[in-house]
């Protein structure tokens, strides 16, 4: 997966993970990712959705139970990408 990231000095010419927490990769978000819906599980007023992208990556998202998205569904939703975070080799946040 490929995503453009604000500018951070302290990531640059390193090795960095990302994270995203799920309740930012949703419909509507800014950096758009397709997949395929592998897994939901309602939550009361929730649900979890597990997307699967091309290269094999699963991104995990949390939404209102309103969604009804379902599994085997192709999807492209969005990653807030503002809100990633960006970790070192060593799991150190930068």
């Amino acid at each position: 997966m490929t995503v453009s990231l604000p500018f951070n000095e302290d990531a640059q010419e390193r090795k960095i993970r990302l994270g995203i927490r799920p309740e930012f990769f949703r419909p509507g978000g800014a950096q758009p990712v397709a997949g395929k819906i592998t897994f939901v599980e309602a939550q009361g007023r929730e649900t979890l959705y597990d997307v699967a992208l091309e290269d094999g990556q699963i991104l995990r998202s949390i939404q209102s139970a309103t969604n009804a998205a379902t599994v085997g569904e192709k999807v492209t939703w969005g990653i807030d990408v503002e809100k990633i975070l960006m970790f070192d080799e060593d799991g150190v946040r930068l």
